[in-house]
């Protein structure tokens, strides 16, 4: 383990040393293929101007739509593959409003929910069936090529993320990534080892998830991770058709108090030059992150302060702020904190959402439900948070406000696991007929998703319930349907 990290760190020094030194060529190198495509901007030398910043990832596809794009290669930096199959009779829906440029009903169709068309695990899935995207290259955070045995490490790593074996046997070792096929989508998964040489104009795609296992299975702190990738970025000299950056904090995908990092992105991809000459703000937010990481909030809240004196209120300190008061024990300041910024922007409403699931995970419902009340009110595009709540209400007896909020959580996130959750909690009210309902909903529900991602110790104890139930009523059928089920037989062992 020790030597695999050790590697890891000499392929960081070699992107740093070897990386940045070639920048200095890029605008000679490329100065004849840009004259050949004077409209597509090269990344890492030209100001890229029209940046789409998103929340969700799945927005991208509705923009693609819209800019007409056909046929494009996709470069995907991102945790997640986000091209999950889809049904063929949702994706015909989906084209058919896309001829007709049905772009508000085509919006409406983004979400988790049983009955959407596509959202964030699977839209570039529906990219690529509609034509807009025609191969994928997926940038993984994790250091599987740092590896002697990289193939096999994406391999298994693939079968983790729901590949289909058929799939899985296509992919092989090429020119630094692994590549094969995805229900006949072209896809490369890629390291920042070795990022992929595009000669023709690319889809640019960066979710800022990947910086939180990316610091770790690298060892770096944020800011290096933050020039490393982009120095890899800026290496290849991509010239780019449309850019999109997806903050993905919706989701708890990437900590609340990390979203500068999708703002430092946009950043260098605006200034190129910040590459080599960051901004003395981005070392002093990382320096806040490795001591609120490792629980020294004393120091951290010495640092903010002094660092407010130096930059002003910046939203990203302030967040740490409202982080290092949580950590402290002071609940109230946090509250305070983080509301202040969610009033005054929406975007770090998620502050509250994050405080307000660990306050629900150590059972204090009532507090949490402050937190999370005032963030769903102020952004209601939060999908988050309500499970947790949920079970925290649960926990303390108060059945209904826990079928509240699990059926909350359900309408923005399916049946899987919302009804096991609810169906459970009528059960323990006595009503033996409405947790059958529920149960069977759950089972339901577990049909018409082919994926299942919500796995946990509260997730496991309600589908033990519900199979206990079903034993205890004499319906076997309806308990083996659960217990069959390879999705989650992990988690009835």
């Amino acid at each position: 383990m020790h030597r695999a990290r050790d590697a890891n760190v000499c392929h960081i020094i070699k992107f740093l040393v070897v990386g940045l030194s070639l920048l200095a060529l890029v605008g000679f190198s490329l100065s004849c293929s840009h004259k050949r495509h004077p409209d597509y901007p090269v990344v890492g030398r030209d100001s890229l101007k029209d940046i789409a910043v998103f929340e969700d990832h799945s927005d991208a596809l509705l923009r693609w739509m819209k800019k007409g794009i056909r046929g494009a290669v996709l470069i995907n930096i991102d945790t997640h593959d986000d091209i999950r199959w889809i049904p063929d009779e949702k994706i015909q829906k989906l084209y058919n409003l896309y001829q007709k440029k049905a772009w508000t009903e085509i919006d409406r169709a983004d979400s988790l929910g049983d009955d959407s068309l596509y959202g964030i695990g699977n839209f570039i899935y529906a990219a690529a069936r509609l034509g807009i995207v025609r191969e994928l290259y997926w940038v993984i955070p994790f250091a599987h090529f740092s590896t002697n045995n990289p193939l096999q490490r994406v391999k298994n790593f693939l079968k983790t993320y729901g590949f289909p074996e058929e799939s899985i046997r296509s992919f092989a070792y090429i020119d630094g990534c692994v590549r094969g096929n995805f229900y006949g989508i072209p896809v490369s998964v890629c390291g920042i080892e070795h990022l992929p040489e595009i000669r023709e104009p690319v889809l640019l795609s960066f979710d800022i998830d990947y910086f939180e296992p990316m610091a770790f299975e690298y060892g770096v702190d944020r800011a290096t991770s933050l020039r490393i990738l982009m120095g890899a970025v800026f290496q290849r000299a991509y010239r780019a058709k449309d850019t999109v950056v997806a903050f993905s904090v919706n989701g708890g995908y990437l900590r609340d108090y990390h979203r500068w990092m999708g703002e430092a992105v946009i950043a260098m991809l605006k200034e190129p030059r910040l590459l080599s000459n960051p901004r003395p703000l981005w070392h002093t937010l990382a320096e806040i992150d490795a001591l609120v990481k490792r629980g020294d909030t004393k120091m951290a809240e010495t640092i903010i302060q002094t660092a407010m004196d130096r930059f002003g209120q910046k939203k990203a300190l302030r967040a740490y702020l409202s982080r290092v008061y949580f950590q402290e024990g002071r609940p109230s300041e946090a509250y305070t904190t983080a509301k202040a910024l969610c009033e005054e922007d929406r975007s770090y409403c998620y502050l509250l959402v994050g405080l307000g699931i660990e306050l629900s995970q150590k059972d204090r419902p009532l507090e949490a439900e402050r937190f999370l009340k005032f963030a769903y009110q102020r952004n209601p595009d939060i999908f988050y948070g309500q499970a947790h709540l949920g079970n925290a209400f649960r926990h303390k007896g108060m059945f209904q406000k826990a079928i509240e909020y699990y059926k909350l959580f359900k309408a923005r996130n399916g049946s899987f696991p919302a009804d096991f959750f609810i169906g459970q909690t009528y059960l323990l009210m006595g009503n033996t007929s409405m947790a059958q309902r529920y149960f069977d909903l759950g089972i339901e529900g577990l049909k018409k998703n082919p994926y299942v991602d919500v796995k946990n110790k509260e997730v496991s104890e309600a589908l033990r319930a519900a199979v206990r139930f079903y034993e205890k009523k004499g319906l076997r059928t309806k308990a083996e349907a659960i217990r069959s089920d390879k999705r989650i037989s992990d988690l009835l062992q």
